[in-house]
């Protein structure tokens, strides 16, 4: 089993940060909080696109 984006932690003291490829750990690097500030707006923004595109299309189908 694999495991891809990566896995983060950040919320726990140990900020763990990893992968999971055939069944086993890879551990990341650790990240500076600068670097996990700007991975989690850029996750937020991200996540904006996607489930804005996916109800627009929703929405555009269901209007036809």
């Amino acid at each position: 089993m694999s495991r891809s984006p990566s896995i983060d932690n950040w919320n726990f003291d140990c900020k763990s940060h990893y992968w999971i490829r055939i069944n086993k750990i890879v551990f990341a690097r650790m990240w500076t909080d600068e670097e996990i500030k700007e991975g989690r707006v850029k996750d937020k923004k991200i996540k904006k696109k996607y489930f804005f595109s996916s109800e627009k299309r929703k929405r555009d189908s269901f209007g036809k």
